[in-house]
């Protein structure tokens, strides 16, 4: 009995690292695109960049991929946990004109930002799928209070404590 427990869980360890490097690296292409000085574009593209981290993490778990369904998905649980107004948009952008340290913010928030909102999307996706579920059964409200708990957990740093973080998140 206890052989039959044994590849599942080197299955799941596996899994769980395969989407680990897959979170990692697509945090590391937003934040490229934090860089891009356009807000329309720079959102346009960083929802692409988390499309298609969903899609490989879908692939990493063996779950049917559907990338209308992930566009919505992805639209609307980090339209729900940004200030979406268009005025907020444009201050963020703002901020990179500012003289002095507006270019040096820009070149460091906005990058990280993109970058944490990212890992914690990846993040939330992953356990999802790691607990048995697929891209027809999200909810999306739950998703939303997941990323933004994320968000703040983010910078720890260390891969025990996004370990940990996502055990708690889950």
């Amino acid at each position: 009995m206890t052989d039959a427990a044994a590849p599942t869980s080197d299955n799941s360890t596996s899994n769980q690292a395969a989407a680990a490097a897959v979170i990692k690296r697509y945090a590391t292409y937003s934040a490229v695109t934090g860089l891009i000085p356009l807000p329309v574009v720079d959102a346009m593209v960083l929802t692409g960049v988390q499309v298609k981290m969903i899609s490989a993490l879908a692939e990493v778990y063996q779950k049917p991929f559907n990338q209308d369904a992930v566009k919505s998905y992805a639209a609307a649980i980090v339209g729900g946990v940004l200030p979406v107004s268009p005025i907020a948009g444009t201050a963020i952008h703002a901020v990179r004109y500012i003289p002095f340290i507006g270019p040096l913010l820009g070149i460091t928030v906005v990058p990280a930002f993109a970058s944490a909102l990212t890992w914690a999307v990846g993040k939330v996706f992953a356990n999802h799928f790691e607990s048995g579920n697929d891209l027809f059964n999200v909810d999306i409200s739950d998703m939303k209070e997941k990323v933004k708990r994320n968000i703040t957990r983010s910078g720890k740093g260390t891969p025990a404590a996004d370990t940990a973080a996502a055990t708690a998140a889950s």
